[in-house]
């Protein structure tokens, strides 16, 4: 009885009101068999498309498969070139992550734009430094194992170029070796040349007319929705409008970061605690980000082996960078103190240097104003829906 009562709820209202008792009592009579099942929900399909509102969101289905398709195959080829540098094992993650901290430098990155000549609409229309992000971005270094011939390091670009994503990879091949012939590091071989890529890695298409194809049966569910229940879609705007002028009234908040090479893991992990906990060196910090900072606005996280990730937040860029230069040379300062103590010289090799300086962020990072007013509109909804729940008069009891 239950399972004939759900088998006739997939047909729509009218046919249940018409056809469903004598629909009941058949289902009752013959029985539901996995085969009886198939056939019903298969007939309930056919029936529902008969019917306007489900010819909705069938045909938006297919106009965001359409409209999925073009930009599909609009969208530019991504051809990614790799190389793989060999490398003594027992070279250590100090001395990989101080050559590839001055590789990825903005020094470095910027040259090597201007030479390719990459990312040539971007540095029309978009400030260097979001450019230089971009490219790092695009970037892939990756320890790809370690052999009987040594420690590898796989470095891959990707770009609409094929032949300026090989030429990219080639150049950062050179600036590694350059910079680790002036830093005298360790030995390093080209063990894979960069290729010239064949195939592009992306776009995939068929997820993207795929996804047009699910957006388009969304919208039409929504849109068959908003006329069934115009309070609670209703609701939902209003929810997105509210949560979208709070956003407004929220100050930008801006993120400079500097990247730090360390030494020995646990005497670096010392000398972040005291900073943080030192109520002079924090004033010092504070000062430098903002009357509006505070100590929760500094962090300094693990970005890798060997290296620390100096993250400050303020309400303006210039005063973000500021204070990431200013807590990392506090950083710098109580290693290089320590190392006085130790050592007792008075020109001590540091544990700790600066390999990407504070950067000026162009953009603040919060707050994600879309993001908020998607919460607004998913509240709204869920809001009005509850409510439209709970009033929904009770059946009669026969």
């Amino acid at each position: 009885m239950r399972l004939a009562q759900l088998l006739i709820r997939l047909y729509p209202r009218e046919w249940r009101q018409r056809y469903g008792v004598e629909f009941a009592g058949l289902l009752e009579e013959s029985g539901v068999g996995w085969s009886e099942f198939l056939d019903v929900g298969w007939n309930a399909m056919k029936v529902r498309m008969q019917t306007k509102t489900a010819r909705i969101p069938v045909l938006l289905g297919l106009a965001g498969l359409a409209i999925g398709s073009v930009v599909a195959y609009r969208m530019p080829n991504t051809y990614q070139s790799t190389a793989v540098l060999l490398m003594p094992s027992e070279a250590g993650d100090k001395e990989i992550s101080k050559l590839q901290g001055s590789v990825l430098s903005r020094r470095s990155l910027s040259g090597i734009i201007q030479e390719v000549g990459l990312y040539e609409s971007e540095r029309r229309s978009q400030p260097l430094e979001d450019v230089i992000e971009q490219m790092k971005h695009d970037i892939r270094i990756a320890n790809s194992g370690v052999t009987s011939h040594g420690r590898g390091l796989s470095i891959s670009f990707a770009n609409s170029d094929p032949a300026r994503a090989r030429r990219t990879v080639q150049r950062l091949l050179m600036a590694f070796i350059d910079t680790n012939f002036q830093q005298k590091t360790t030995t390093l071989l080209v063990a894979d040349p960069p290729n010239l890529p064949s195939r592009p890695l992306s776009p995939n298409r068929w997820v993207v007319c795929m996804a047009g194809l699910g957006l388009g049966l969304l919208a039409g569910l929504a849109l068959l929705g908003a006329r069934r229940w115009p309070f609670v879609a209703a609701s939902g705007l209003v929810g997105a409008t509210v949560a979208f002028a709070i956003s407004l009234a929220i100050p930008d908040r801006y993120i400079s970061s500097v990247v730090i090479v360390t030494g020995d893991p646990a005497a670096s992990a010392e000398v972040v605690k005291f900073v943080l906990s030192n109520p002079d060196a924090l004033a010092r910090v504070l000062k430098e980000a903002g009357p509006d900072s505070k100590k929760g606005d500094l962090s300094v996280s693990k970005a890798g082996p060997g290296t620390l990730e100096v993250r400050v937040i303020a309400e303006r860029p210039e005063l973000a960078r500021a204070g990431a230069g200013r807590l990392a040379g506090e950083l710098q300062m109580e290693s290089t103190q320590r190392q006085l103590i130790v050592h007792k010289l008075g020109n001590p090799e540091p544990s700790m240097e600066v390999v990407d300086p504070a950067h000026y962020p162009e953009s603040p990072t919060w707050p994600n104003r879309p993001v908020i007013g998607m919460l607004g509109l998913v509240c709204g909804l869920l809001l009005a829906a509850g409510v439209r729940v709970v009033r929904r008069p009770a059946p009669a009891i026969p």
